[in-house]
């Protein structure tokens, strides 16, 4: 499933969004801000999501985190504690798909349609965006391996990429999200959320049917 790039979500007033500041495409970090560099895994195998947990903590309340680099992440991980800050994703982040029976396990829960996420963000004042202008700012969910798994275990939880749960004003623009084992993004417990400039595309790479593959889904919004 392919959606324009154009895509644009808003949801409730708007205008107060002036607390964030998306930027068109991130050419560079101004010297005099407090941002954090996440190196990329060395090793085969590797899970980089300690290393981005760590940065958001160090540059969280007034500072940019900065994700240029390929990223595997094999452990899920809870942002919901986010303050006045960017994340700046110019690289690629692949969730591992080797055990899709961890994610199964791991993953967060709603009971909402009986759903899971990879990741939960929430709380104030944040800026979520990459560069479309190259071939990165890429979220891949890798959902081969789940689309397979479900033609057996069609009760397989099945991780969407991303919730925003208990986000009050944030943004997220110019992201190519690929290939979520569900649905690419949930909303929920949130208010104030401008999404715009988003590519999603989910591909089978063979007759195997993509499950499901909706853009964002919402409640108690």
């Amino acid at each position: 499933m392919m959606f324009s790039p154009q895509l644009l979500v808003g949801l409730l007033n708007l205008p107060s969004l002036a607390l964030a500041s998306p930027h068109a495409s991130p050419q560079s970090i101004p010297d005099d801000q407090r941002y954090c560099h996440v190196p990329a895994s060395c090793s085969h195998g590797g899970d980089d999501a300690p290393r981005i947990l760590a940065a958001i903590k160090k540059c969280n309340n007034g500072g940019t985190v900065v994700l240029d680099k390929v990223y595997r992440i094999a452990s899920p991980l809870d942002l919901t504690f986010l303050q006045h800050i960017d994340i700046v994703i110019t690289g690629e982040i692949h969730f591992a798909d080797e055990d899709v029976y961890y994610w199964a396990e791991n993953s967060f829960k709603y009971k909402f349609q009986n759903q899971s996420v990879f990741w939960k963000l929430g709380g104030e004042d944040v800026n979520i965006y990459g560069d479309l202008g190259n071939d990165k700012s890429v979220i891949d969910g890798h959902g081969q391996a789940y689309w397979e798994e479900i033609r057996t275990n069609k009760s397989l939880f099945r991780p969407m990429l991303f919730a925003f749960d208990g986000m009050h004003g944030a943004v997220m623009s110019n992201l190519r999200m690929r290939n979520p084992p569900h649905w690419f993004n949930i909303i929920a417990n949130s208010s104030d959320i401008l999404i715009s400039n988003i590519h999603l595309n989910a591909t089978s790479l063979n007759r195997v049917v993509i499950a499901n593959s909706d853009g964002w889904d919402t409640i108690r919004i």
